[in-house]
């Protein structure tokens, strides 16, 4: 089972920086799963996590225009990530059949298929 979105970090700021602590000094690396939205990633910032994982759902569910447009929305997004300090990991509804056009963005050290 998985989620049909990113996370809502933002909504839950204080307790998924509280985790991302407990974790980090167990020696655990988290990962945030969210979307392609500033909102979400300012919330990230403020987290310590030292990942993130871009939800690419949108981009896979879509094709043609529609589908350039998240694909230049998810590279724009990895890019601020990644100068944010993150490592950019991006993933959901991946397959061999979109997963070309996306495996370029030099900002996405990783890419989670499910296929």
């Amino acid at each position: 089972m998985t989620t049909e979105g990113g996370l809502d970090v933002a909504a839950q700021l204080d307790s998924v920086r509280a985790g991302c602590q407990r974790l980090a000094k167990a020696g655990i690396a988290v990962s945030l799963f969210i979307d392609a939205d500033a909102k979400q990633l300012k919330a990230a910032i403020a987290t310590g996590a030292p990942h993130l994982e871009i939800h690419t759902g949108h981009y896979a569910d879509t094709r043609g225009t529609a589908q350039a447009v998240e694909l230049r929305r998810i590279s724009a997004f990895a890019k601020a990530a990644h100068r944010a300090g993150f490592k950019v990991h991006a993933g959901h509804g991946l397959t061999t059949a979109n997963v070309a056009a996306i495996a370029p963005t030099p900002q996405i050290v990783e890419l989670n298929t499910g296929h």
